[in-house]
């Protein structure tokens, strides 16, 4: 599929400026599912000749450069386009990439720990597209994921478990490593320490199965920190230690806190503080605020007053951070809401069925 994508966007801009410029652009779509950086560059070698573009055409461009990007792993720190692209495709674009476009809206505010604005929009997407498309199956994943950080894990559970019934039907085995994976630390936060085990060890199955060694270490990983969690410290160093083999930049943040944690409990403080630093260091506020608060009562016990002062004014400064980010109340509200909208709808369907039934 990747090589016919590409000798398709061959093709067409072989073709000139006499070509259908929204085709070219559309054929980037697919593209980015497989190999974004291709993507992003092809966007990028088209932005000249983008002269003259109706808004249309810009406005396919941009969603597609979101998407692309998203699919990079770059974050977006604004919604800027978003707005224009939700106010195009509303009013005046092809309603059939109005999905699409929700999805990337809820991802944008997502990057933007925005999750009361994102919540809504994959809610939408939920609603208007079929489900048994692939952006039903990531929206669902995407809710399960705001409901776990919200402390929300009941509507977690289940928003992951629709998302894993997708996949499983579909037969991507990733996908549903991702999905149980969901689960599982859904149930680990209500102490279901077993149960959320035997998910853990089906994804980590599948992760073997589809042969992805990053994916792996992160569910070797998280493995480690549920036996953490239960107090069965050996165990849980193993797998920390078999985690640290294969870790990668994407997953390198749960791996590093996981194993750190390990580390200190057991005694390897020094170890601990190596990987304490290497979390510091990543670009993300949850790394940096679990980091400080370690280094900082680690150099405040060994007298060392001027780090111990940094890192613990640091960790304050994330503390705060992080809580602006917690919206767990108004999260609940906007899916109550959401809930109860779907209800009245499905109560005024019925209502009209038995009008009509009475009638005939």
């Amino acid at each position: 599929m990747h090589v016919a994508a590409a000798l398709c966007m061959a093709c067409l801009f072989s073709c000139g400026d006499g070509m259908d410029r929204e085709a070219e652009i559309a054929a980037t779509d697919s593209i980015a599912d497989t190999d974004a950086p291709r993507a992003l560059a092809l966007l990028d070698s088209m932005k000249p000749r983008m002269a003259g573009a109706t808004e249309a055409e810009w406005s396919l461009y941009s969603l597609m450069r979101v998407k692309a990007e998203d699919k990079a792993y770059i974050v977006h720190k604004t919604d800027t386009v978003m707005l224009r692209l939700i106010d195009y495709y509303e009013e005046d674009g092809d309603k059939r990439r109005l999905p699409q476009v929700y999805y990337y809206a809820g991802r944008v505010y997502a990057d933007m720990y925005d999750n009361d604005r994102a919540l809504p929009y994959f809610q939408k997407v939920v609603e208007m597209a079929d489900s048994s498309s692939t952006l039903y199956y990531k929206a669902q994943t995407q809710m399960g994921y705001i409901f776990l950080y919200q402390g929300l894990y009941e509507k977690g559970f289940n928003a992951f478990s629709k998302a894993y019934k997708y996949n499983k039907v579909k037969g991507n085995k990733l996908n549903q490593a991702d999905n149980l994976c969901g689960m599982a630390n859904c149930l680990q936060r209500m102490n279901g320490y077993k149960q959320a085990m035997q998910y853990f060890q089906q994804a980590l199955t599948l992760a073997r199965e589809a042969g992805d060694k990053s994916y792996e270490a992160e569910i070797i990983g998280q493995i480690a920190y549920n036996y953490y969690l239960n107090k069965e410290y050996a165990v849980a160093l193993e797998y920390a230690r078999q985690a640290l083999t294969n870790v990668d930049s994407i997953g390198a943040r749960p791996i590093y806190a996981i194993a750190a944690d390990i580390y200190n409990k057991v005694g390897k403080e020094d170890s601990a503080v190596i990987l304490y630093n290497k979390l510091y260091a990543l670009d993300d506020v949850y790394a940096k605020h679990r980091a400080s608060k370690r280094l900082g009562h680690y150099y405040l016990e060994r007298k060392d007053m001027a780090k111990a002062a940094v890192f613990l004014d640091e960790y304050d400064r994330y503390t705060d951070s992080i809580q602006a980010i917690t919206q767990t109340e108004t999260v609940a509200k906007i899916d109550a809401v959401y809930n109860y909208n779907i209800r009245e709808e499905e109560n005024e369907r019925l209502k009209e069925e038995i009008t009509t039934d009475r009638f005939i």
